[in-house]
Formats: C-alpha cells, structure tokens, sequence
C-alpha cells in the first residue's frame, strides 16, 4: 500500500517515530539486535508478534523502520480510548 502523505504528514510521522523509540529505550530499556536481518529492497515481509501487550505495533514501528500496516480487532478499534489511535494508516480493522 503506498498513499500519498504530505511532507508534514511524514514528519510528524518520523516525530512521533523517534518520540517512541527515545521513550522505550529510556524507560523501558528496550534492546534491538538483528535489524541488518531484514529486507530494506522492497521484497514481502511479515512480521508477526505474540501481542503481549498493545506495546507489540508501537515498538515494532518506531523500531523496524518499515513502512507497516497492523491487523486490529474491529471490536478494540471501536474502543473509545483506543479509537482516535486506530483511524489512521497504519491499522487494518479486521473481523476475527
């Protein structure tokens, strides 16, 4: 999927990327190894998480770097807590 964003919509996008990343590095001590492991040359990947907590797509998107769409729940996207960080381009609602 590539969708045209703005030059403001990417850099609020790479702000608020390396906000996460200085946040889990700092508190909560994150550690990467293995990132020369994945494709950057445009080939498919998947990448799929335990989802030991909602934490799992944050890290794995101020992390990786990628360009990534993540599968939620239809019914935890209606959630009104969680509802204004699921509409965006990042997410896929899914019916399980």
């Amino acid at each position: 999927m590539s969708d045209k964003r703005s030059f403001l919509e990417t850099l609020l996008e790479k702000t608020v990327s390396s906000c996460f990343k200085i946040y889990f590095i700092l508190i909560h001590r994150i550690r990467i190894n293995g990132l020369e492991n994945i494709p950057k040359d445009g080939r498919k990947l998947v990448v799929i998480c335990n989802h030991a907590s909602y934490f799992d797509g944050p890290v794995l998107w101020a992390f990786l770097g990628l360009d990534l769409r993540m599968l939620v729940n239809r019914l935890v996207s209606e959630v009104p807590l969680l509802k204004p960080f699921m509409n965006n381009h990042l997410t896929v609602q899914i019916d399980p």
